[in-house]
């Protein structure tokens, strides 16, 4: 039981770190000109799956 509460702590902790990263690599992957297409499908994957 006490592994499975240290798991989901840090499982959490990675869940919540993965849209504060996630923003910025998608700005510094792109360019200007397709950074709003690439953020549309990302987020789009995101919410279909």
């Amino acid at each position: 039981m006490p592994a499975q509460i240290g798991l989901a702590l840090i499982a959490g902790m990675a869940w919540s770190c993965w849209p504060v990263c996630f923003a910025p690599a998608v700005a510094s992957l792109t360019t200007e000109s397709n950074r709003a297409f690439a953020f549309s499908i990302v987020f789009a994957t995101g919410l279909g799956t």
